[in-house]
């Protein structure tokens, strides 16, 4: 297991210090409910820049006419989800893990 945390793989099994300790502080950590089970699903996320453009006219009493642009780049546009993990009573039972790709 500590093989497998020092390389920053987890497996089905692990504690949430566990994976903590291979994957570092999750981005958000939600808790999930079915009819026969209770989870905490932790998600990891990258930042992903995004573009935006956008182009305005507009006319005025006397005949005028205005036409504006503009163009946003912002460093946190949304976020990419990476990886989850599921935790039934304190253990993994399912990721995911995209963080290589």
């Amino acid at each position: 297991m500590q093989a497998k945390i020092r390389a920053g793989d987890i497996a089905v099994g692990f504690t949430p210090e566990m994976v903590q300790m291979a994957w570092g502080e999750p981005y958000r950590k939600d808790q999930v409910t079915g009819e026969d089970y209770a989870a905490e699903v932790w998600t990891w996320a990258r930042r992903v820049p995004g573009v935006g453009f956008g182009m305005g006219t507009g006319g005025y009493y006397g005949g005028g006419v205005g036409i504006g642009s503009g163009i946003l780049i912002g460093d946190d546009a949304h976020r990419e989800v990476r990886a989850q993990v599921e935790f039934r009573n304190g253990k993994v039972v399912t990721f995911r893990n995209r963080m290589d790709d």
